[in-house]
């Protein structure tokens, strides 16, 4: 028997005795992108982590006056607690990319908020600033870049045609984090001393458990997307039926 006959539409293939549409395998490899709904909560998750994350890094020269005044080490030794937490969130990009296709966006973004978190209050406590350089700097630098990767990834795998403008909505966090942070910053370890600031700051960087919950995985989003129809024809479905039987 040959494997694949001409028909009048195109080409099919055989397997056995039941013949498969050239479609279905078209339709199996179709990407579904939501390009809206749920889609802008994801967004918006992006923009709190950009919020956050980048308004923390706009916080570095504060921070590093607050860290060379309790410490009072020389200013080249003191500027490397802010350096290596911005050095280490951009160098593991790669690795948080490679976290997010293993398990999901979900998950390295709660994990990476949670990290963060502990960091930040670990650094309120730092005994000196060897401690801060492993808390503040590594372990904390690590957090930043689980919740800042998947933040930047998961908006371009939400929206196709629309990706320009969710894209520009998610990262306008950057700008209004710039602004807002350092105030926040300034005003908490003005009014709380350096511990009550870490901790304030360690509010904010578990909020971004919120951004994180909001990213569903897309899987998922296709799932209940295909319900929704299926919803909707037996709704169309039901409504033919019975307009049908009002005729007879």
């Amino acid at each position: 028997m040959e494997d694949e006959e001409k028909t009048g539409n195109g080409t099919g293939r055989q397997e056995g005795s039941k013949y498969i549409s050239p479609s279905i395998f078209i339709e199996r490899e179709e990407v579904v992108v939501p390009d809206g709904g749920w889609g802008w909560f994801i967004v918006f998750g992006s923009f709190l982590c950009h919020f956050i994350i980048r308004g923390m890094d706009r916080s570095a020269g504060l921070l590093y006056l607050y860290f060379l005044e309790r410490f009072r080490q020389s200013a080249a030794t003191t500027a490397w607690a802010t350096t290596i937490a911005s050095a280490i969130r951009f160098m593991l990009g790669p690795l948080c990319s490679f976290l997010c296709n293993k398990f999901s966006c979900r998950h390295v973004v709660i994990v990476g908020s949670l990290i963060l978190t502990v960091t930040l209050i670990m650094t309120a406590y730092a005994p000196n600033l060897e401690t801060v350089f492993v808390t503040f700097g590594f372990i904390g630098g690590f957090g930043r870049s689980l919740v800042y990767a998947p933040a930047v990834m998961i908006v371009g795998i939400y929206f196709n045609k629309k990706r320009g403008i969710a894209v520009g909505l998610a990262t306008s966090g950057v700008g209004f984090g710039s602004f807002a942070a350092p105030v926040i910053v300034e005003m908490a370890f003005h009014f709380y001393g350096y511990s009550g600031g870490f901790y304030i700051l360690a509010g904010f960087a578990i909020n971004l458990c919120i951004a994180g919950m909001l990213f569903r995985p897309l899987q998922k989003q296709r799932l209940l997307m295909a319900f929704d129809k299926r919803q909707e024809f037996k709704k169309i479905a039901i409504t033919l039926i019975l307009t049908v039987c009002k005729w007879n």
